[in-house]
């Protein structure tokens, strides 16, 4: 298991791996200014916000190269995408299900992931909105 990013829990999670003795198979790789090297390597991604606005790591894990990705039910627009497994009920057991489901699988969602990111991006977007308008043109003239 890998946890990047630092946060207020960091320390006590600490403290719960040295008590679980998991600290071999548990590595804290902290901020990163380069998370996607993680991303791309990762067979799971896990978001477990309680609350967010559209978090943009699941795309970010999308466009990496995440295998698969599960997040907590922290936002609207998230049962919109692609093979993201949606924990709805916020707990440890919920979590530990999806990730076993996840691992019994073996499924590989980047392609689909990829595709899903690729609409997302930015100059597709403005692409988009410009065939809209030469469309308006046309149906106008």
């Amino acid at each position: 298991l890998l946890i990047v990013g630092d946060g207020p829990m960091k320390g006590a999670l600490k403290e719960l791996v040295d008590e679980l003795k998991l600290t071999s198979s548990v590595t804290f790789v902290g901020q990163t200014s380069n998370p996607y090297s993680y991303m791309a390597i990762a067979d799971i991604g896990i978001l477990s916000s309680k609350k967010e606005g559209f978090p943009n790591v699941i795309i970010e894990m999308m466009a990496a190269g995440t295998k698969q990705i599960i997040s907590s039910d922290c936002c609207d627009g998230l049962h919109d995408l692609p093979s993201v497994k949606i924990v709805r009920q916020f707990s440890a057991e919920s979590f530990a299900a999806a990730i076993l489901d996840s691992i019994e699988s073996g499924a590989d969602n980047r392609e689909r992931y990829r595709m899903h990111s690729m609409e997302r991006d930015v100059a597709t977007f403005w692409e988009d909105v410009i065939s809209h308008l030469d469309q308006a043109k046309l149906t106008n003239a």
